[in-house]
């Protein structure tokens, strides 16, 4: 097990796992898993797959937190994840890599998903000493619009990258 002070999140990939997605994810729970980390773009499904949609309710129930990448690409743009925002009010959704394009669609989200939706904002800002790459998209013109608009409290720093 891990050490107290790590919050530990499950993968969970319903085209890997398949109809043994729901199985892997009470697995992990019972191992102590705190939350669902989702990559859709890799992983290749959309925000509302049926199989995640299964697990986004159990993490509703189990009071459980969705950690999902939200690049723009195919699958996991954040306007995608209007869908599963609506059907689980309250759900404990991050959105991570807030710095990364399409930022104002956050902003957009986040109005309509006051209750239930928190970004993070790994990856950092552009200026003169850190190009635009990967997840940094966001000039550091624009940070103190944004997270005004959004809010600071539900901003948070965590990273995969």
């Amino acid at each position: 097990m891990c050490s107290s002070d790590l919050v530990t999140y499950m993968m969970i990939d319903p085209i890997l796992q398949g109809e043994t997605t729901m199985d892997e994810f009470e697995r992990c729970v019972a191992l102590g898993a705190k939350g669902v980390k989702v990559h859709p773009d890799i992983y290749g499904h959309h925000p509302d797959h049926p199989l995640m949609m299964q697990v986004y309710e159990r993490c509703q129930e189990l009071g459980l937190g969705v950690l999902s990448d939200s690049r723009n690409a195919d699958f996991g743009r954040p306007l995608g994840w209007i869908p599963v925002l609506k059907a689980f009010p309250h759900l404990k959704f991050i959105m991570a890599h807030l710095p990364d394009e399409m930022w104002d669609d956050r902003i957009d989200l986040a109005r309509q998903f006051g209750d239930n939706l928190w970004f993070d904002m790994s990856t950092g800002f552009v200026d003169d000493h850190h190009p635009a790459g990967d997840h940094a998209c966001m000039p550091m013109t624009q940070a103190v619009r944004v997270f005004r608009k959004i809010g600071t409290d539900r901003i948070m720093y965590g990273s995969d990258s």
